[in-house]
């Protein structure tokens, strides 16, 4: 997401983790009232529960949004866990009119099953191994304050529709456990009026007609986090070129989709051609091709971002890609540093992604330098420097403003405070000082593998390279046994002098810690 390398890309991402009617009240204990699970939002001792047991997340997701102002929904949630243990998911939408948990039903009118924060399936509901909960709910469509955004044309009076989700409103969109480690695999249909086209992130399969409304069925999606689950729906029209995204193979359909008011002002082919660059570009940067398929991307009104990198289907703002007038260079390499910024973001923060939300910088940093990265072997060193510049003054700008925060933050309220000058400006710069430290060629190149049943996992990521970390080895070997990383900040002052011109003031040393999960050996790397 943006605000309105060689892979020596460190392993600085965490592992991604990946009836009978009862007409009694449920009884659970702890108290709904006591249990600090319950409270709104994804509490982190929620979070960190159920990533100790609950593996193989899926989601079959359906939606019927002809209405104006409400989508109803049905989703069926499969899992596996270690033990019988009861079950909570989130979601703070309008309504719950039915559960059935593993073919039993829940009373849907008792407050200890849906407090408005959370869905909790009791014990005596779930099962060791594989579960399955299926969930009725309606969810609100509106101009603002909801995961489906409403935007009206006012020159054709058409309504169109998008999601947002990020960071914590997939469960606004639906039940499901909304914590970026969960990924699991997505399987979307979506009702819509008859002549509405329908964007998401899995390929379009087959559509399903009655009446005045089609029903679109998408293919599952590869795991991915719930924050990026994603669709668009309304009178939109499209623009398809076959493009060669990765080298030596073959074309593609890359699909841009806007409303139809500005399709003339729209630089169509170029827009295009400019995501194919980055697509390309970046995948041979990685040592990975582009790891989703299909590719398609969406010029949304009224969106609130630069950007969203959704898997598949990728968000940008309209009015920061369509001009009335012949764009500047300015407003060029701004919507050129956008489109590497959520690109890259396909491999870093999609595809490799960050456990918790203190960990944001890892996603964001990645992208945020990557841009400056691109801009460096295209427009040489002298682009870098200036976006680091300018990535400077934010630092200073925020810490002046925001002295207690650092680049790991668990202080914060909500994980929309996250998305300031330290995980992307800061994120940047810390991954800038690291390359400065090991260089390019430091690490080999970037590896994903299966982990078994499929699911792609960050610690599947593996280096084909040793990284010497203050004196100490870290081989290959070491890393499919990667267990936590994480990132501290020591509150000393430091310049490194051979980017003296660039360094933030006040800038704080990075260090990066390593834990081998085979050999509980810790490895740090500091940046001073």
């Amino acid at each position: 997401m943006r605000r309105a390398l060689a892979a020596w890309a460190l392993l600085l991402t965490t592992v991604a983790r990946q009836g009978s009617a009862q007409s009694a009240s449920l009884a659970f204990s702890p108290s709904v009232a006591a249990d600090a699970r319950l409270a709104p939002g994804v509490p982190h001792v929620l979070a960190m529960e159920r990533a100790s047991h609950i593996r193989g997340v899926h989601y079959d997701l359906a939606l019927d949004v002809t209405r104006s102002d409400t989508a109803r929904g049905t989703v069926v949630v499969r899992f596996t866990q270690r033990t019988a243990r009861e079950v909570i998911l989130d979601f703070r939408g309008l309504a719950v009119t039915q559960v059935i948990a593993n073919g039993r039903a829940l009373p849907v009118n008792d407050p200890a099953l849906w407090n408005r924060a959370h869905l909790r399936i009791p014990a005596s509901h779930a099962r060791v191994g594989e579960n399955t909960i299926r969930v009725t709910f309606e969810t609100p469509i509106a101009a603002a304050g909801a995961s489906i955004i409403r935007s009206r044309d006012a020159t054709d009076g058409e309504d169109y529709l998008y999601t947002l989700l990020v960071p914590s409103d997939a469960h606004l969109l639906f039940p499901c456990f909304d914590q970026p480690d969960l990924k699991a695999r997505v399987t979307l249909r979506i009702t819509a009026p008859a002549r509405w086209t329908v964007l998401a992130n899995g390929a379009a399969t087959h559509a399903d007609t009655a009446a005045s409304q089609v029903t679109h069925h998408f293919a599952p999606t590869q795991p991915i986090s719930t924050y990026l689950i994603a669709f668009a729906a309304g009178p939109y029209t499209s623009v398809t070129r076959s493009q060669a995204i990765a080298p030596n193979a073959p074309p593609v359909d890359v699909r841009m989709l806007l409303r139809a008011s500005r399709l003339k002002e729209a630089e169509s082919d170029t827009l295009i051609a400019m995501n194919t660059q980055a697509l390309r570009w970046l995948g041979d940067w990685f040592g990975v091709p582009y790891p989703f398929g299909k590719y398609d991307f969406l010029l949304a009104p009224a969106f609130p971002f630069g950007g969203m990198e959704h898997p598949g289907a990728v968000f940008y703002n309209e009015q920061s890609f369509i001009y009335r007038e012949r764009p500047t260079i300015a407003q060029t390499l701004g919507r050129q540093a956008t489109i590497y910024h959520e690109i890259a973001h396909q491999w870093f923060g999609d595809l490799v992604s960050e456990t918790d939300w203190p960990h944001l910088w890892l996603s964001e940093g990645f992208a945020t330098y990557l841009t400056h990265v691109y801009a460096e072997r295209t427009r040489g060193v002298e682009a870098l420097r200036e976006g680091l510049a300018r990535d400077r003054t934010a630092i200073v700008a925020f810490a002046a403003e925001n002295p207690q925060r650092m680049l790991v933050d668990t202080t914060f309220a909500d994980p929309m405070e996250l998305l300031n000058a330290y995980s992307y400006q800061r994120g940047s710069w810390t991954l800038h000082l690291l390359r400065r430290r090991l260089g390019d060629d430091a690490i080999a190149v970037l590896q994903v593998h299966p982990w078994p049943g499929n699911v792609r996992q960050l610690h599947d990521v593996l280096f084909r390279a040793a990284v010497l970390c203050e004196g100490d080895a870290l081989t290959a070997a070491d890393f499919p046994h990667i267990a936590a990383l994480t990132v501290a900040t020591p509150c000393s002052s430091s310049q490194v002098a051979s980017d003296r011109r660039l360094s933030p003031a006040r800038y704080r040393s990075a260090s990066v810690r390593i834990v081998c999960a085979s050999s509980g050996r810790t490895v740090i790397l500091s940046v001073s």
